[in-house]
């Protein structure tokens, strides 16, 4: 219940991409840009990922997707949840899966993850799996 509580903080946001393939959203914290982007392939449902993403002259240059200890992790993920939710209620996915990169030999990024992901699929069959030192999640909406 904790995490859920400081997962609740408003952070803004904006809706860049929208259409039947991409949903994105964007938000400035703590100085930097951070994007949520969730992908259709249309055969294997939706892939969702955030990075923070550098921007030269109006143009995206790169994105990091590791850790950046640059502080304002719970504002982050309060976006990165809230953009999750609005997918979700726009979109109605019935797969999503997402990667958790390991820092090193430490799986904490994936404990994080795999936590929320069960809060937020609540009911959800999840399916994992390793590739390398990288986790991978499904997790599919059951039939009503």
């Amino acid at each position: 219940m904790l995490l859920q509580e400081l997962l609740n903080s408003d952070v803004k946001y904006d809706v860049t991409i929208e259409n039947a393939k991409s949903f994105a959203t964007r938000a400035e914290i703590g100085g930097r840009t951070i994007q949520f982007l969730a992908m259709n392939d249309g055969e294997q449902g939706w892939t969702i990922d955030f990075a923070e993403v550098e921007v030269k002259s109006g143009k995206d240059v790169s994105h990091k997707y590791g850790k950046t200890n640059s502080g304002n992790e719970l504002q982050v993920f309060s976006m990165i949840m809230a953009s999750l939710k609005e997918f979700q209620d726009r979109y109605h996915p019935s797969i999503i899966t997402f990667t958790a990169d390991k820092d090193g030999d430490s799986d904490t990024r994936a404990k994080l993850y795999r936590r929320l992901a069960n809060k937020y699929f609540k009911g959800w069959k999840r399916e994992e799996f390793n590739h390398g030192n990288t986790p991978h999640f499904t997790y599919t909406k059951d039939e009503e």
